[in-house]
């Protein structure tokens, strides 16, 4: 439940993530339909693979006198050793399965987090340049690198009276300081360090 809230919070914060969210489940169903058939083969195959061993280990404390009688002790050990090599190989066997599980889950949500950003990013340096040209040169209000933008996303940017235009002139000097002040900057640090 708590997993598909948070499908949910993140198609609404992030469509372009709600479009891979069918591919996703997909890819899921697929992964855990191959992954259960297989932990299971494992499990059945681990529990097969520990009845010699616990037979073993019972035969021997029932003839526990019998086996010192006739010093059958490294025989018996040996025996023990074999078992048990042989019966962890399962375990070995589920342990990498399940390792595998993980590798395969954080690739997935390595895919989709690179395919947010690589979608995420260009759109989002495409509009803030957008705004940042709305404010900077006063006639690119409507029309903005051959495209139109939508007054519903840029309700100050109307030219309405000299409010509107003292805004955008105001914002275009603060700009030009702020680009001096860097300008400045940099070259009293330039000639502070000797470069």
């Amino acid at each position: 439940m708590l997993c598909i809230a948070q499908m949910a919070l993140i198609g609404v914060s992030s469509g372009y993530s709600a479009i891979s969210f069918p591919f996703i489940l997909a890819a899921i169903y697929l992964i855990q339909k191959m992954y259960l058939r297989t932990s299971r083969q494992l499990r059945f195959l681990d529990l097969e693979a520990k009845s010699p061993l616990y037979s073993q280990f019972m035969e021997c404390l029932q003839g526990l006198a019998t086996v010192r009688a006739f010093r059958w002790q490294n025989a018996m050990e040996t025996k023990h050793r074999e078992l048990l090599d042989q019966s962890q190989n399962p375990f070995y066997l589920l342990f990498a399965v399940q390792r595998w599980l993980t590798l395969v889950l954080d690739l997935i949500v390595a895919t989709v987090v690179c395919a947010n950003v690589l979608i995420g990013l260009p759109l989002g340096i495409v509009l803030v340049f957008r705004q940042l040209l709305t404010l900077v040169i006063p006639g690119c209000h409507s029309y903005c690198l051959g495209c139109r933008i939508p007054w519903k996303f840029e309700p100050r940017l109307r030219w309405r009276g000299s409010a509107q235009r003292h805004y955008v002139q105001s914002n275009n000097s603060t700009i030009t300081h702020i680009l001096d002040e860097s300008r400045n900057t940099y070259w009293k640090y330039c000639k502070d360090q000797k470069l």
